[in-house]
C-alpha cells in the first residue's frame, strides 16, 4: 500500500487490529497502535480513534490472560490520553 503511494487511513489500521486480533496477534496490534501514535505526533501518520482502540480491546479480552492487560490499557492510562473515561461509560 505505502509503496504504491497509498497513504493507510484510520478505518485501515483499525481493520488491521482487528485482522491481527482474529489471528490472535494481540501483541502485534498494541505494536500496530503504538507505531500510530508516534507516526501521528511526527506528522506523518493517524491518531487510533475509539474504534482502533475498541478494536485493540477485543483483540486483548477475546484471549485468555490478556484480560488484566485490556484493562490497565482502557482503565489507567493510554487510552484515555486521547478518550476520557466519561466516553466510556
Amino acid at each position: 500500500m505505502l509503496r504504491s503511494g497509498v497513504k493507510p487511513n484510520v478505518r485501515t489500521y483499525t481493520a488491521l487490529v482487528t485482522s491481527m486480533g482474529n489471528a490472535r496477534q494481540w501483541h502485534k496490534a498494541l505494536e500496530l497502535i503504538q507505531q500510530m501514535k508516534v507516526a501521528a505526533v511526527n506528522g506523518s501518520g493517524v491518531d487510533p480513534n475509539a474504534y482502533t482502540y475498541s478494536a485493540l480491546l477485543k483483540t486483548m479480552g477475546d484471549q485468555v490472560g490478556r484480560l488484566v492487560a485490556a484493562e490497565n490499557l482502557a482503565f489507567c492510562g493510554q487510552i484515555h490520553e486521547v478518550y476520557p473515561l466519561s466516553c466510556w461509560q
